[in-house]
C-alpha cells in the first residue's frame, strides 16, 4: 500500500512542478535606471509582485499558455507584454517609459461671500420656538437645545461654553436688553420676557459675531421685531392656564398692535402635583403696544412698550431645622420700553438710531 503511494505520488511530482512558472526580471526607465515599487502581475489574477530597490522583481504563477503581464508605475505609462507560459523559468527585463501630464486651464473669476450674523448664526421662527419640546415657547429655553448650550435647571438662563449667563447679551432691534429675563424665586428656572410672535426672526450664535454686538462675551441673542403688518387682525386666546387678547390696525404707513394677558397657575398646580411648597402659585397680567411709521422709501420708526405685574409665594426649608419652613413672597412689576430707527441711504450707508 506504501509502495503503491509513493509511485503514484513520483508520477504526478513532475506535473506539479511542470504546471508552475517563475518569472523574474529586472524594471528600468529608458535611461536604464532601476525603478523600486513598480507592481508587476499577470492580468487577471493575484500572481504578481513588487520591484525592489534595484528594480528586481520575482513570482510565482500557475497560470499556462498566452498571457498578459502588466507593470504599472506611478508617473509611467503601464506596460502590458503578451508572454508565452510553458512552465519553467521566465526572465523578461522591462522598459517603463514617461507619462507626459498636463494641468488644464484654472480660470479664476471676482466674487463675493456673505459673512453676516444671519448666514453664520442659527435662525428660529416664532413657530419653532413654539413648537421645541419642553421649551413652552419661552425663547431662552428653545435656545437651550442647541449645541454649545448647558441647560441649567435652576436657572433657565442661557449659559453658552461655560460661560455665565450675564455673557450672553440679548438684543432687541440692535438695542441692548439689560434685564431679558423675568425675576424669579431661588430653584425656579426664569423665562423670558418676550413672546416669540413679536419676532421676526430670533439669531443666535454661540460662535462668533459680529462688532456691532461687542458688548457680548460668550454669544449673542439677536432678537429682529417684525416690520409692517399685512392687515388689520384682532385675536384672542383661551389656554388651561389664562387668556389673552390683541388687536392690530393697519393703516397706510402706520400699524398700531396692542395685547393684553392674563395668567394664573392655580388650576394646573391643584391637578398636578409640584415638588416645591406653593404657598401662592404664579398669577399675573400683562400688557403691549407696539407702533409701527414707515418713513420714506426704505425707512422704518419702531416703538415697543410693554408693562406688567406677577405675584408668588413659596415655602423654603429653614437652613437650620428642615422641618420647618419659611414664606417667600415675590412680586413683579416691570415696564419694558425700546424705540429704533432704521434708513437706507443709497447702497453703501444706513442709519441707525435708537433709545
Amino acid at each position: 500500500m506504501i509502495r503503491s503511494f509513493v509511485i503514484h505520488l513520483l508520477l504526478f511530482f513532475p506535473v506539479m512542478l511542470i504546471s508552475q512558472t517563475i518569472i523574474s526580471g529586472k524594471v528600468t526607465d529608458r535611461k536604464g535606471e532601476p525603478l523600486p515599487g513598480v507592481n508587476v502581475y499577470v492580468k487577471g489574477s493575484y500572481d504578481g509582485a513588487s520591484s525592489g530597490e534595484d528594480g528586481s522583481y520575482r513570482f510565482t504563477t500557475t497560470k499556462t499558455g498566452t498571457q498578459i503581464l502588466v507593470a504599472s508605475f506611478i508617473g509611467f505609462k503601464t506596460t502590458e507584454l503578451t508572454v508565452e507560459f510553458e512552465g519553467g523559468e521566465l526572465n523578461l527585463d522591462i522598459i517603463l517609459k514617461e507619462s507626459a501630464s498636463s494641468l488644464d486651464a484654472v480660470v479664476i473669476s471676482a466674487g463675493s461671500f456673505e459673512a453676516s450674523d444671519e448666514k453664520k448664526s442659527v435662525i428660529f421662527k416664532p413657530l419653532d420656538i413654539v413648537t421645541t419640546g419642553g421649551a413652552l415657547a419661552d425663547i431662552p429655553s428653545a435656545i437651550n437645545t442647541l449645541p454649545g448650550t448647558q441647560v441649567v435647571g435652576e436657572e433657565g438662563k442661557l449659559f453658552v461654553r461655560g460661560g455665565e449667563s450675564y455673557e450672553t447679551r440679548t438684543f432687541m432691534d440692535g438695542m441692548i436688553v439689560d434685564k431679558p429675563y423675568e425675576t424669579t424665586m431661588p430653584d425656579v428656572p426664569s423665562r423670558g420676557r418676550f413672546s416669540p410672535f413679536m419676532f421676526k426672526g430670533t439669531i443666535f450664535s454661540s460662535g462668533g459675531y459680529s462688532a456691532e454686538y461687542g458688548q457680548a462675551l460668550s454669544s449673542a441673542l439677536i432678537l429682529q421685531t417684525t416690520d409692517m403688518p399685512t392687515e388689520s387682525v384682532t385675536s384672542l386666546s383661551f389656554m388651561s392656564i389664562g387668556l389673552g387678547t390683541s388687536h392690530t390696525q393697519k393703516w397706510d404707513k402706520t400699524s398700531l398692535s396692542v395685547s393684553a394677558d392674563y395668567f394664573n397657575l392655580s388650576p394646573y398646580f391643584a391637578l398636578i402635583n409640584q415638588d416645591l411648597d406653593w404657598d401662592d402659585a404664579p398669577g399675573g397680567i400683562g400688557s403691549s403696544l407696539s407702533f409701527r411709521q414707515k418713513t420714506g422709501k426704505d425707512g422704518m420708526l419702531k416703538v415697543y412698550a410693554q408693562g406688567g405685574t406677577s405675584k408668588s409665594s413659596l415655602n423654603y426649608p429653614t437652613e437650620t431645622d428642615l422641618s420647618l419652613s419659611e414664606n417667600i413672597d415675590l412680586t413683579n412689576e416691570d415696564v419694558y420700553v425700546n424705540a429704533t430707527y432704521r434708513d437706507f441711504h443709497g447702497k453703501k450707508l444706513i442709519s441707525n438710531g435708537g433709545i
